[in-house]
């Protein structure tokens, strides 16, 4: 039987215990309840799925720590699946839901900054809107309009036609910073459409949001998009 005492001896010259259990690999003068002299490798990191983590570190002396940097905790994109057309007559002011809006997690104890982009293809459905109206997209979080993610615009004038349509892309990016709090939040984010229409009564006229058409003419508007993006420290 071999004697095991020339292993035991590597083991105890490679790693140095003092009294006040600091523990050094590959050095004797160890700073840190764990000091490695060298590489590091770890064969097998489980995947975590909580959204509730911190970034690991290091300075450049190979010090560990939290990360106290904003890093990308999740991504959320959604895309129109269809056009959505409505219809106004006279004087009339409304909202129509693009069914266009992404939810996402603010972990506990996190800080953390959301950032979502938007664009939205929106006009009339052919050349027949009075001149007067504006289009516009109604940014809103759990339901109340946040005025710093909305937007309107009014429609470029075009020679009248029954065949051209009327179109224009409504984009935006809302940002928001949220303060830790020993819970998780849920936020939910929307857009809708928005008619601001002064017309005579006797008329009525048609508006399309989220894409012209899927394919054939003037497809190329593209489709509506929304892409919330999470950061966390």
């Amino acid at each position: 039987m071999k004697s095991l005492y020339p292993l035991a001896l590597i083991i105890f010259t490679s790693i140095s215990i003092p009294s006040y259990a600091q523990i050094g690999i590959n050095t004797t003068d160890p700073t840190k309840d764990l000091d490695v002299n060298g590489e590091m490798r770890v064969r097998d990191l489980p995947v975590s799925t909580s959204k509730n983590i911190s970034l690991l570190a290091s300075d450049n002396q190979g010090n560990l720590q939290r990360g106290n940097i904003f890093f990308l905790s999740d991504i959320i994109d959604k895309t129109a699946s269809s056009p959505k057309r409505v219809n106004a007559r006279g004087y009339q002011n409304f909202h129509t839901n693009l069914n266009l809006g992404t939810t996402v997690t603010i972990p506990a104890n996190k800080r953390a900054k959301v950032i979502v982009n938007y664009s939205v293809p929106a006009g009339a459905d052919l050349y027949n809107d009075p001149p007067s109206t504006y289009l516009g997209v109604t940014f809103k979080k759990n339901g109340n309009e946040r005025p710093s993610g909305s937007r309107k615009v009014t429609l470029p004038n075009l020679p009248s036609s029954n065949v051209i349509a009327k179109m224009t892309t409504i984009s935006n990016t809302y940002t928001e910073t949220f303060s830790p709090r020993n819970y998780d939040r849920t936020i939910t984010y929307s857009l809708y459409g928005y008619v601001e229409q002064s017309a005579p009564s006797n008329k009525t006229f048609n508006y399309i949001f989220n894409m012209y058409s899927a394919g054939g003419a003037n497809y190329n508007w593209g489709k509506a998009s929304m892409i919330a993006q999470v950061y966390v420290k």
